[in-house]
């Protein structure tokens, strides 16, 4: 018994004290779970951020649109080996906002890798999608496609199909002719993408490695974009005072200014937290696990996606 109390104000605490228990436990149960986390395991690759609806002719792929902004260009981002699809959308809305676009585009396209390789396997329905890009872009939209790493393989096989030049072709009318501009991020070529340099077909391309000349370094894939790209078509990031150690982390500097891992995209578990962070972690979009995890926090405030490339459309 409490020292001072009477039997029956002790009786009274105690009923008080249930309650309040009670009132805590439901309050509790009834939280929603946080579900905004890009920390998420392989098994998560399907969330999805408010507004978007997936592409039901192509799994692994996933559709916003911004009716309030005038126009009907489509920005189609395909994501690189690792990537889930809540860090694809969160890159490509990141992306449609930066200044390189003149007036953003109002229908944004994000396609996750969906094979558990990181070569392509073709399993992706690029056949599916291109209609519904089509559809999108209207007759008069153009159409944006910018593709990380191994998402350019992805990237590669729609444009081919676009042109005919792979099955299967969706685009039968050449609606999108002179329509269509291709970013390829630190990317690598293959057998598409030799079928669309050698149709002559007018669809600009432009390869993208990442230079920072203060630590000596370039992104992974430099040399193989600097030789697809030549004088003409190769575009090289500014990427000084990246932070970045190695050529892994210099891969998302054509991502970000400010990569989370300075020695790559993988964490040391070998989980692609540091590529799903630099894809959609900015100051703009916060993420708790992202920020807990960052090795360049003292820069976060001023860390924005690249978009420089983009002077090119």
């Amino acid at each position: 018994m409490a020292e001072g109390l009477s039997p029956r104000e002790c009786y009274l605490v105690g009923v008080l004290r249930r309650a309040l228990l009670v009132l805590a436990l439901s309050a509790c149960a009834s939280e929603p779970a946080d579900t905004s986390s890009l920390d998420q395991t392989a098994r998560d690759a399907g969330a999805s951020l408010a507004g978007w609806t997936e592409v039901a002719e192509a799994p692994g792929a996933s559709l916003r649109a911004r009716e309030s902004i005038a126009g009907d260009d489509v920005l189609v981002v395909y994501g690189g080996c690792g990537a889930t699809q809540l860090a694809t959308q969160r890159f490509a809305e990141a992306l449609s906002e930066s200044p390189g676009f003149r007036r953003p585009p109002r229908h944004l396209v994000a396609i996750r890798w969906t094979s558990g390789s990181c070569g392509y396997d073709g399993l992706f329905k690029n056949g599916a999608l291109g209609p519904v890009i089509l559809q999108k872009a209207g007759s008069a939209g153009r159409v944006v496609v910018v593709a990380h790493s191994s998402g350019a393989y992805l990237a590669q096989e729609l444009l081919a199909q676009s042109l005919g030049l792979a099955n299967p072709g969706w685009d039968p009318t050449h609606a999108l002719r002179g329509r269509v501009t291709y970013f390829s991020l630190d990317g690598g070529g293959d057998a598409n993408l030799t079928r669309i340099e050698q149709s002559g077909e007018a669809l600009p391309h432009f390869f993208v490695g990442a230079r920072d000349r203060t630590a000596g370094l370039t992104s992974r894939n430099y040399g193989t974009m600097q030789a697809l790209g030549g004088t003409a078509r190769f575009f090289e990031v500014d990427a000084n005072g990246s932070g970045c150690l190695t050529a892994n982390c210099m891969h998302d500097a054509v991502i970000t200014t400010v990569p989370h891992d300075k020695r790559g995209f993988l964490d040391a578990q070998g989980t692609s937290r540091p590529l799903w962070c630099d894809y959609g972690h900015f100051p703009s979009r916060p993420d708790a696990a992202c920020a807990a995890a960052d090795q360049q926090s003292a820069r976060a405030s001023s860390r924005t996606v690249v978009s420089s490339y983009l002077s090119k459309l």
